[in-house]
């Protein structure tokens, strides 16, 4: 998987490259002509390789404005994401279902796919990771889905909802109601490739130095494939919940009061700490260009306009 998707990541360049004909705003692509009445509107986000979770979250603020605003929204999440949309009340949608309404809305991921197989249909494309925007990534794709559809976008909250699903019974039996926990995740699907040896150790050590220094204890999160991977039981770590757990309970034990940080890659379970507004201890990634880190840390962590100071949110390692 990881060689295809580095496979796919070179390709998407040379996608992004072949439609740019089709730019209508910095990071907006339009396939065919945008009817003049749009009454519904489909989210196009059909797998995992190239729609990571967290990616989800970047876009439900542009859909619930989308909604609140009158229009009727259907989504395509990958399969492990269809949980947060209903349970925020969004349509489930089938291919069919999305491209039978007015205007689909998908990344430039997909655009060889899309002009294949619908290219009849009115598309807006988006590039998420183009360092020309030029505010947090959730406000940049509502005002400029408002300017393409041209309607007013004031007052709009730019926060990715928060979901509180019930923790398993199982998971929950081992949470101290009194103690306080860091959940820790030290894997990576999207962008794996930046990291090396040292990165690596700096996550593990300052875990392991945090829990020595404070009076906290430590739940491992991580799946399935990162437990086999990865079987090495760490010695700092007090509840060991690799492979155990749905990303329903994830969402339930960033929330929970008994969780108050975390420490992690920039990656999904840092955007849900930022969703409750807890701080993460961050090893960031990095990116090639120095301006991509910079569009990286200034506009994606977090995505949305936070008015407090911002080192309540984040404090990178």
């Amino acid at each position: 998987m990881k060689i295809s998707y580095l496979i796919n990541k070179i390709i998407n360049k040379f996608e992004i490259y072949s439609i740019r004909k089709f730019k209508v705003l910095e990071n907006f692509y339009c396939l065919n002509k945008i009817p003049v009445e749009v009454r519904s509107i489909g989210f196009y986000f059909p797998n995992y390789q190239m729609m990571h979770h967290g990616d989800h979250l970047f876009f439900e603020p542009m859909m619930r404005f989308l909604r609140d605003q009158g229009y009727d929204v259907f989504v395509k999440p990958i399969k492990s994401m269809e949980f947060y949309f209903r349970e925020l009340g969004y349509e489930i949608g089938s291919d069919d279902e999305i491209f039978s309404t007015d205007l689909i809305i998908s990344k430039v991921e997909w655009s060889t796919l899309i002009r294949r197989k619908y290219s009849a249909y009115p598309v807006l494309m988006v590039e998420t990771a183009d360092n020309s925007i030029g505010s947090p990534l959730c406000d940049d794709l509502i005002l400029k889905i408002s300017k393409i559809l041209g309607i007013k976008s004031d007052n709009f909250n730019s926060q990715p909802s928060m979901i509180h699903p019930t923790l398993s019974p199982q998971i929950n039996a081992q949470i101290e109601k009194n103690a306080k926990y860091y959940l820790f995740n030290n894997y990576l699907d999207s962008g794996f490739f930046r990291l090396n040896f040292f990165k690596k150790r700096k996550l593990l050590y300052f875990m392991k130095t945090k829990k020595k220094s404070e009076n906290i204890l430590v739940i491992h999160t991580g799946s399935k494939l990162d437990l086999e991977n990865d079987p090495k039981q760490y010695d700092f770590v007090d509840i060991d919940l690799r492979g155990k757990t749905s990303l329903s309970d994830i969402f339930s034990l960033v929330s929970n009061d008994s969780v108050i940080g975390n420490v992690s890659y920039d990656a999904f379970q840092m955007h849900l700490f930022f969703m409750v507004q807890k701080k993460s201890f961050i090893k960031f990634r990095g990116r090639f260009l120095l301006k991509n880190e910079k569009f990286v840390k200034d506009y994606i962590n977090p995505p949305f306009q936070y008015n407090g100071n911002i080192n309540e949110l984040i404090e990178y390692l």
